[in-house]
């Protein structure tokens, strides 16, 4: 009975040493970033980005090409000042028929998928800690509220 008393003690003992090396080594890991390919160029911002591949031909209008974030503003489509407001970081949002539109595309690919096999899941909005650690957010992002 002392035996497996003694044994039992220092398994649990052991239990708690390898939950702390395995916490450890997790922070370890969690602090290891992606490995670049040794042919990446290194550079300060999108200007240093480097043309790897180009398909097709470069199209050409007889009218100034405005972007989508001009576009959406005018049209009164996209509100990029209400959405700082909302989460204080670069988000948009969808307004009118462009919100519209990413509703009936989302339920277009969602129709789609279920045609074809898929199971329809609305996971929680809010997750715990455990759920955004490595998926970008966590560690990394640890520090913002």
């Amino acid at each position: 009975m002392a035996n497996v008393h003694e044994l039992k003690t220092s398994m649990e003992e052991s239990n708690k040493k390898l939950e702390e090396i395995k916490l450890s080594l997790d922070n370890i890991l969690a602090g290891i970033p992606n490995l670049v390919e040794d042919d990446s160029p290194i550079g300060t911002d999108d200007s240093d980005n480097v043309e790897v591949n180009r398909w097709g031909q470069v199209r050409t209008f007889d009218f100034e090409v405005k972007d989508h974030v001009s576009l959406g503003e005018n049209l009164k489509m996209l509100d990029f000042e209400a959405a700082a407001k909302i989460t204080g970081a670069r988000f948009v949002v969808y307004k009118n028929k462009l919100a519209r539109l990413e509703r009936a595309l989302a339920n277009f690919f969602l129709d789609h998928h279920l045609d074809n096999g898929y199971e329809e899941i609305i996971p929680p909005l809010l997750v715990h800690e455990r759920s955004m650690f490595g998926t970008g957010q966590l560690p990394k992002f640890a520090q913002d509220s």
